[in-house]
């Protein structure tokens, strides 16, 4: 039993220094569990949820938006008893809609500019079509042209020589004032009838000051023209009448033998027309030519007559030193069509009465005539007779 009394006191004794050594002890603290900062972490949701409305309307707005609190939330739980905060509702952008232009918004296409139209009550103010002149007579035409554009006509706008025969020295007369839209003006030109027989025509157009050429018609591009039929004057002998009744005196003289006075018979020669080389009918579209003396179309140097096709227009063309002219409505002879009024220049087919004549010499100086028979306007094909006469 001594040994116990003896353990005793001793145990008493060590009991304050071992609950003193266990208190001082750092290893022997419990472990506080650390808690978030409140306020930082409803500024984190804040901004999250900030970049999350303000994202472009072109992406998607993040579904994980509403849960970023909650993941924050679990990573940092909040202590015992403590409040949690609850997000805000993010604001959801709302697409804002541009309208778009409307077809009355858009720029419209101006009206054309330099257009021209028949004046009232007529186009041509003297000489009217196929009108009769004898040759080298001196004439004043006058055209009474509407402007039916939207541009003002300037004093440097002019009517210009466009094709066919020039009728005269004038090839471009001014215009001479401002034609407003919607004003007429009359342009004059002085001209001069060929010395030799047949129907002419002049085609023109007007000119702007940048050098553009503009005409009539639907589309503004057609020439306006005069058209003249020179006609060859006869002259006339006048026969003598007696004023007074003479006064026979008759005087004896001796007499005479009358001398027999031999008759002449006269000689007749006939004047015969030379061959036909050939004659036929042709149809021509755009872009093609004709050889007028053999009749086939597209030889390529061979070719004699072109029909093209400028700027809308269609013209006959004489290729290779071909020369052409108007003739008339009445057939021309050999030799009418050797000295009527021709050149070089183009003549528009829309300026062509149906039936008119048109005479013609090749390069081999083979003269001719064409019939003008038909325009179409759905492909815009021709269609003539033509007739070529051999070398006498």
């Amino acid at each position: 039993m001594k040994p116990q009394s003896s353990i005793l006191p001793v145990l008493y004794w060590l009991m304050p220094i071992l609950v003193l050594v266990g208190c001082s002890n750092p290893s022997s603290r419990s472990k506080i569990t650390p808690t978030i900062n409140i306020t930082q972490a409803r500024q984190t949701v804040e901004a999250r949820l900030t970049q999350v409305a303000g994202t472009p309307l072109a992406s998607p707005i993040p579904a994980a938006s509403s849960t970023s609190a909650a993941s924050l939330t679990a990573q940092a739980p909040l202590p015992t008893g403590a409040v949690n905060p609850v997000p805000p509702t993010p604001t959801v952008a709302q697409t804002v809609i541009i309208p778009s232009a409307t077809a009355n918004s858009l720029p419209t296409a101006d009206s054309a500019c330099d257009r021209a139209a028949h004046g009232y009550p007529s186009i041509d103010v003297t000489i009217d079509d196929d009108t009769q002149m004898a040759p080298g007579k001196s004439f004043t035409k006058i055209w009474r042209l509407s402007n039916a554009g939207s541009c003002t006509w300037s004093k440097d706008y002019a009517a210009v020589w466009f094709s066919s025969e020039k009728l005269g020295v004038a090839i471009s007369v001014p215009l001479g004032r401002e034609v407003p839209p919607g004003e007429s003006v009359e342009v004059s030109v002085d001209m001069v009838a060929p010395m030799n027989p047949g129907t002419y025509q002049s085609n023109w157009k007007l000119r702007n000051a940048g050098g553009v050429l503009f005409g009539i018609g639907p589309n503004g591009d057609a020439p306006f023209w005069v058209r003249i039929i020179v006609v060859q004057t006869e002259t006339s002998t006048p026969s003598a009448t007696p004023t007074h009744t003479p006064t026979l005196t008759t005087t004896l003289e001796p007499s005479v033998e009358p001398t027999a006075t031999p008759t002449l018979t006269p000689t007749l020669t006939a004047t015969l027309s030379p061959p036909i080389k050939v004659s036929g009918s042709a149809t021509l579209l755009p872009g093609e030519a004709i050889d007028l003396e053999t009749g086939q179309k597209n030889t390529g140097a061979d070719d004699d007559l072109a029909y093209q096709e400028n700027e809308g227009y269609h013209l006959l063309t004489p290729i290779a030193g071909t020369l052409l002219g108007v003739y008339g409505s009445l057939p021309p002879t050999h030799e009418a069509c050797q000295s009527a009024g021709m050149s070089t220049a183009p003549i528009a087919v829309e300026s062509l009465q149906a039936g008119v004549y048109l005479c013609y010499r090749t390069p081999q100086g083979l003269p001719g005539w064409l019939q003008w028979n038909r325009f179409s306007s759905d492909d815009f094909s021709i269609g003539f007779d033509y007739l070529t006469w051999a070398a006498p």
